[in-house]
């Protein structure tokens, strides 16, 4: 073991699966909701933000669990199988954040088209967070998805 796997967050694969379960959600319907009510003061502002900082929270414990590790070591410090699942993890990560921007493209287009409105500079500051956020942890979300239950 090295010194890196030795400081990572042990989780088993079905805690890591649901902490991805509950993290992207999250993210998603947090940003929504700000989006759909747009600036909040109190109670509903504040539940927007923090199901918005959950989010961003398991994104965080994501990135320090060993399937992060393995989703970002260097290739002489995990072995072919794992450097084989790890380039599955980023092809599939890649196109779920390709096909999501590309998905709010196409929602921005008919937004503009069909309605008067248009994406703020705070909403689509916020939705490059998401984004980048959920997109760097995307990797490591997907290795404990597909992490096999034997290993549990």
């Amino acid at each position: 073991m090295t010194q890196s796997t030795a400081q990572s967050l042990k989780l088993s694969p079905s805690h890591a699966r649901w902490i991805v379960a509950a993290t992207y959600p999250a993210l998603i319907v947090g940003y929504l909701l700000d989006l759909a009510l747009g600036p909040q003061v109190g109670a509903p502002g504040l539940a927007v933000s923090a199901l918005k900082l959950a989010g961003l929270v398991g994104c965080c414990v994501i990135f320090l669990t060993t399937f992060s590790f393995t989703a970002n070591a260097p290739d002489h410090q995990i072995d072919e199988r794992e450097r084989t699942e790890r380039s599955a993890a980023y092809v599939l990560a890649y196109q779920i954040v390709i096909g999501a921007v590309f998905l709010l493209f196409l929602a921005s287009i008919a937004a503009r088209l069909f309605t008067s409105w248009t994406l703020t500079v705070d909403a689509l500051e916020e939705l490059l967070t998401l984004i980048g956020i959920g997109g760097l942890a995307l990797p490591a979300a997907i290795l404990a998805w597909r992490s096999s239950a034997e290993e549990e």
